[in-house]
C-alpha cells in the first residue's frame, strides 16, 4: 500500500508542478524544443523520428544519481533491470529479459564497442560516471547499426568533451566506509580543447567480504586542424578489486584492469555529406580468486558516410574491420585471434511530410563463425500535431565468443551465432508543451541461443549447444514532464517471458523525478519490482521489493556545492537474482545508507 501511496504522490508532484508552470506561462509562447540522440541511428537525429525506443540520461540526471558507474544509472528506465551483488562492482544490464551478463547487448563508449573479448562482457564498474556527458540506451535489437552483441540493446555512453566541460573536484564520505575522490579539469583554446578526469572510489561494502577498491582516470583532447576537419583523441586507464558476498564462494574476490584509446576524425565534405574515420583498441589483465588469469585485445577501424541523397531521403553507410585476442595466463595456458569485417547501410524516406520509412541491412563475416544478414525495417508515422505512431522490424544477432568455442571442456568450436527478431509498435503523444505520453508493445523471438546441455556423446558430460529459444511479449508505457525546474517520469514495464523466469522481473514500475530550484535541487528516483523468480517455471519466488533513493544539494557560493545522498530511504529488505558463471544466485542488496560531500568549483 505505500508503494501505491507514493507513487500516486509522486504523480500529484509531476501535475502540480505541470500545472504550475503552464499558468505561469499562460501569457508566453511555449516553444518545445526537440530532443535529439545519436545512438538509435548513428549519428544526431530527433527523438521523434526514431522507429526505436529510445531513452537518455543527460548531465544533470548523471549529476542528481548516487550510482556508482554508467550502466547502473539506467535502473530506473523502463524495460530495464540491473544485477548487482551490491552498490559497487559489476552491474550487469537485462533489456527485456536479454542480457545474459552484458554479453546480448551492445555496451559502447562514444559508439565505440567496449568489451573483453574472451568472454564477450563488459566490465562494467570500469565505466565510472566522472567523465559522462550522456547515456542513451536502445531498448531492442540492433545489430543492422552494431553488429554482433545488440540482441537486446544498445547502451552508449557518451563522454564530455572540452569545449563543454567544466573543472571541479567532488568529495564524498557516507556508510559501509564509503567515499569517493573525483577531479575534472577541462578547457578549450580555440581549435583545441581537452578534458581529463581522475576518479577513487573506495569501499567496506555492505556485507563481509563486499569491499571494493577501484580508481579510473582519462584524458580527451579536442583539435580543429582544417576549416573542415576535426578530432578527437581518447585515452583512460581502470583498475579495481572486488570481493563478492555470500552466495559466491567464500573469499571470492576478482581484480580487473582495463584501458582504451580512440582517435576519432570526422570531415565536412558538404553542407549536406559528413564522413567519419573511427581508430579504437581496448585490452585488460584480469585475475580472479579461483585461480584465472587472462589479458585480452581489441582494436579495430570503422568508417562511416551519411548525409541527404535528397531533401527527403537521409543515407548511412558505413563498414568496420575488428581483431580479438586472447590469452589466458593460468593453467592450461592458451591464446587465440579472431578477424570480423562487416559493412551496412540504412535508409530513410519522407513522404508526404508525414511518413517516415526506414531500411538497413548488414553483412558481417567472422573467421571463426562465417557470413551473417541482418534487416532493419521501421516506420514512424506522423497522425496529428503532438502525435506519431512507430512501427519497426528488428533483427539481431551474436557471434558465439572464444570462450564457448575453446576455452573451456564444454566449450564447442561447432556453435553458430544466435539469433533475435522483434516485432514493435509504439505511439509518442504530446499532451502539452510541457506533459508527454508514451506507449509500446513488442514481440521478440529467439532461436539457437548458446545454453549449456548434455552432450549427447560425452566425454564431455555437458556442452555449450544452440539449443536454447524464446518468445518474450512485452508493455513498456508511462508519462514524462518538463518544465524549467522540474523533470520527471514515471514508467510501467511488464515482460512475459513465458517459462523461462530466472531473474527476470515480470512487473516494474519506476519513476525519476528532478526538481531545480534558483540554488538548490533535490534528486528522486524509485523502482517497484514484483513477480520476479530465482528458476524458471515461476519458482522460487523472491519477494516483492520497492527501492527509493535521493539526493540534495545546495549551492553556498558560486564555488561551494554541499549535497547528501540517502540510498534504500525505506530500509527495505530485498534480494536480487545475480547470473554469475559459477555462482548465480539470490543476493543480499545494502539497507538505508547515508552519503554527504562537497564540490569546488574553482
Amino acid at each position: 500500500m505505500k508503494k501505491l501511496i507514493f507513487f500516486v504522490l509522486a504523480f500529484q508532484i509531476l501535475s502540480q508542478a505541470c500545472r504550475g508552470a503552464e499558468s505561469k506561462n499562460d501569457s508566453l509562447k511555449v516553444y518545445y524544443l526537440e530532443k535529439v540522440v545519436v545512438t538509435a541511428k548513428r549519428t544526431q537525429a530527433k527523438l521523434k523520428d526514431c522507429s526505436a525506443s529510445v531513452s537518455f540520461l543527460n548531465r544533470l540526471d548523471l549529476e542528481g544519481s548516487n550510482s556508482n558507474n554508467a550502466v547502473d544509472v539506467l535502473n530506473y528506465l523502463p524495460g530495464v533491470f540491473i544485477e548487482k551483488t551490491g552498490d559497487f562492482g559489476r552491474a550487469d544490464i537485462d533489456i527485456r529479459g536479454i542480457g545474459s551478463q552484458g554479453r546480448r547487448i551492445a555496451i559502447l563508449v562514444d559508439g565505440r564497442p567496449e568489451k573483453m573479448s574472451l568472454f564477450g562482457c563488459a566490465v562494467t564498474h570500469s565505466l565510472p560516471l566522472s567523465n559522462a556527458e550522456k547515456v542513451e540506451l536502445v531498448r531492442g535489437p540492433s545489430s543492422v547499426l552494431y553488429g554482433s552483441d545488440a540482441l537486446g540493446g544498445v547502451v552508449n555512453i557518451i563522454t564530455r568533451k572540452g569545449k563543454e566541460a567544466q573543472s571541479d573536484y567532488t568529495f564524498s564520505y557516507g556508510s559501509f566506509d564509503t567515499y569517493v575522490n573525483r577531479l575534472r579539469f577541462g578547457a578549450n583554446l580555440k581549435d583545441f580543447d581537452f578534458s581529463a578526469t581522475a576518479d577513487k572510489r573506495k569501499s567496506s561494502g555492505h556485507l563481509e567480504n563486499s569491499s571494493y577498491d577501484g580508481e579510473e582516470y582519462s584524458l580527451s583532447l579536442g583539435f580543429v586542424p582544417a576549416e573542415k576537419l576535426s578530432g578527437d583523441f581518447d585515452i583512460r586507464y581502470f583498475k579495481g578489486y572486488k570481493e563478492e558476498p555470500l552466495p559466491s564462494p567464500p573469499g571470492s574476490w576478482n581484480d580487473y584492469q582495463r584501458s582504451g584509446a580512440s582517435l576519432n576524425l570526422e570531415s565536412r565534405f558538404s553542407p549536406a555529406w559528413k564522413g567519419t574515420a573511427d581508430l579504437y583498441s581496448n585490452w585488460g589483465k584480469h585475475v580472479f580468486s579461483d585461480g584465472w588469469h587472462s589479458k585480452d585485445l581489441t582494436y579495430g577501424c570503422e568508417l562511416q558516410l551519411n548525409g541527404e541523397l535528397t531533401k527527403s531521403n537521409g543515407l548511412i553507410v558505413g563498414t568496420e574491420w575488428r581483431h580479438l585476442y586472447g590469452k589466458r595466463l593460468s593453467q592450461p595456458e592458451g591464446e587465440w585471434d579472431r578477424d570480423q569485417f562487416s559493412v551496412f547501410f540504412q535508409d530513410e524516406q519522407m513522404l508526404l511530410h508525414k511518413i517516415l520509412f526506414s531500411f538497413g541491412e548488414r553483412y558481417d563475416h567472422d573467421q571463426i563463425s562465417g557470413d551473417n544478414f541482418s534487416t532493419h525495417g521501421g516506420m514512424v508515422l506522423d497522425l496529428s500535431r503532438g502525435t506519431s505512431l512507430r512501427l519497426s522490424v528488428n533483427q539481431g544477432f551474436r557471434y558465439p565468443q572464444i570462450n564457448e568455442l575453446y576455452l573451456f571442456p564444454s566449450s564447442n568450436k561447432e556453435l553458430k551465432s544466435e539469433e533475435v527478431w522483434n516485432y514493435e509498435i509504439g505511439i509518442n503523444q504530446r499532451l502539452s508543451s510541457l506533459l508527454s505520453f508514451d506507449l509500446t508493445g513488442f514481440v521478440m523471438k529467439g532461436n539457437n541461443l548458446i545454453e549449456v546441455g548434455s552432450n549427447p556423446s560425452p566425454p564431455p558430460l555437458f556442452l555449450f549447444q544452440n539449443i536454447g529459444r524464446f518468445n518474450f511479449r512485452g508493455v513498456e508505457g508511462g508519462v514524462r514532464v518538463e518544465t524549467d525546474e522540474l523533470n520527471g517520469q514515471i514508467y510501467y514495464s511488464h515482460l512475459n517471458p513465458k517459462e523461462k523466469t530466472t531473474g527476470r522481473p515480470e512487473d516494474k514500475l519506476s519513476m525519476k523525478i528532478r526538481l531545480h530550484k534558483s540554488k538548490s535541487s533535490l534528486s528522486l528516483d524509485g523502482q517497484y519490482v514484483w513477480n520476479y523468480y530465482a528458476r524458471d517455471h515461476h519458482q522460487d519466488k523472491i519477494n516483492p521489493f520497492f527501492v527509493l533513493n535521493s539526493k540534495v544539494s545546495y549551492e553556498i557560493t558560486r564555488h561551494l556545492e554541499l549535497f547528501a545522498g540517502v540510498e534504500n530511504i525505506l530500509n527495505e529488505l530485498y534480494q536480487i537474482y545475480v547470473d554469475l558463471p559459477s555462482s548465480s544466485g539470490v543476493y543480499q542488496m545494502p539497507r538505508r545508507s547515508f552519503s554527504v560531500g562537497f564540490r569546488i568549483n574553482p
